[in-house]
């Protein structure tokens, strides 16, 4: 899209203390999304996350039903696109074996 500086403001403290590093990632699926985040951030001149508190949550949600309302001459479209593969590299595997009658069965 051509943005050169990018503020990213979420509602998620742990989302986003993780990408500035402030936090750690324990979890190696999240990790490596963190590392994925981190690696386009660094395609940006300027990159800031900020977690927004609830308090200023409440602006944002104000400012979506002002938007609703001012803008219903515009077409509301759902673009969807299907992702045919993850983000991520990793093997879903699923084994299950029963000695005996289980809850499934």
């Amino acid at each position: 899209m051509g943005a050169e500086v990018v503020i990213a403001l979420i509602d998620s403290r742990l989302a986003a203390n993780q990408v500035n590093g402030s936090f750690g990632t324990w979890d190696p699926r999240m990790r490596r999304y963190v590392n994925i985040v981190k690696q386009i951030v660094q395609s940006f001149k300027g990159f800031v996350i900020k977690q927004i508190p609830r308090s200023e949550n409440r602006r944002a949600d104000a400012l979506r039903k002002l938007a609703s309302i001012c803008f219903d001459h515009l077409s509301k479209k759902v673009l969807v696109e299907v992702l045919k593969e993850r983000s991520i590299d990793e093997r879903q595997v699923g084994t299950l074996s029963a000695d005996g009658p289980t809850w499934m069965m």
